[in-house]
């Protein structure tokens, strides 16, 4: 079936969302690395039973969600690039 993953910044990192849902699939975030010319795995979490992960990640970071087959490496799914932003403090 077609999978599709929804990627949604939080206060801590970011949350991600699978449709239709897949419980206990593996999902990877991957961070875009510029001094290593590409994505890099950073995280890895099976999906809740809900097929939610949630992962924290340190800001500005860009990073991806991606669903992986049982090898643990091969992607099903891949989420639209998130840039997440410093924080400003007041």
């Amino acid at each position: 079936t077609d999978r599709h993953v929804r990627i949604r910044a939080t206060r801590q990192g970011v949350e991600v969302t699978v449709d239709p849902s897949l419980p206990g699939a593996r999902i990877r975030i991957q961070r875009r690395l510029r001094e290593r010319f590409g994505w890099w795995p950073s995280a890895a979490r099976p999906l809740d039973y809900l097929s939610r992960a949630t992962f924290a990640v340190r800001r500005p970071a860009r990073v991806r969600a991606v669903l992986v087959d049982a090898d643990g490496w091969t992607p099903v799914a891949i989420s639209p690039v998130l840039t997440l932003r410093p924080r400003h403090r007041r």
